[in-house]
């Protein structure tokens, strides 16, 4: 007991170290936000991820559309009987293991023109144009190739 009649605590030490309770919130909170955009990024990526996927599968239709033997150059003269056409639009769902992108292939032959080469050459040709389409989270997107066919010589 002291003068005052008052009993004072053993233990009680005022300048120990330690966290208060705002603290604790403000670093709870700022960890949260850092695990919330990691996660956000995560998933952005794997998006991006399928979109590219999506892509090089598009691309790959549309090439082998092209090696498809109607647009081979001992043809031409059967692409010039369906120049400025648009065939109907193929759909495409293919749900084997390398894909499962659901969407619209459309080919369109040009018009036949011409173009000239630097040393004055004129060179007939018809533009073929494949364009796949499909749906994604986003919307939609687009893969569209041009090949410019010419006689074979």
């Amino acid at each position: 007991m002291n003068a005052g009649g008052f009993v004072q605590p053993k233990n009680l030490n005022l300048s120990e170290k330690g966290f208060t309770l705002i603290e604790l919130l403000v670093s709870a909170t700022i960890t949260i936000l850092c695990i919330l955009s990691i996660v956000v990024l995560l998933r952005k990526g794997r998006e991006i991820d399928i979109n590219d996927r999506y892509r090089r599968y598009a691309r790959a239709l549309v090439v082998s559309e092209f090696e498809n033997p109607r647009f081979n150059f001992t043809q031409y003269t059967n692409l010039l009987t369906q120049a400025g056409t648009t065939s109907q639009a193929v759909t495409i769902d293919d749900r084997g293991p390398a894909s499962d992108i659901t969407g619209t292939m459309r080919t369109t032959i040009g018009a036949q023109t011409t173009m000239t080469a630097a040393n004055g050459t004129v060179t007939p040709y018809i533009p073929v144009t494949i364009r796949v389409s499909w749906n994604t989270v986003d919307g939609a997107d687009t893969v569209s190739v041009a090949k410019y066919i010419t006689q074979a010589q």
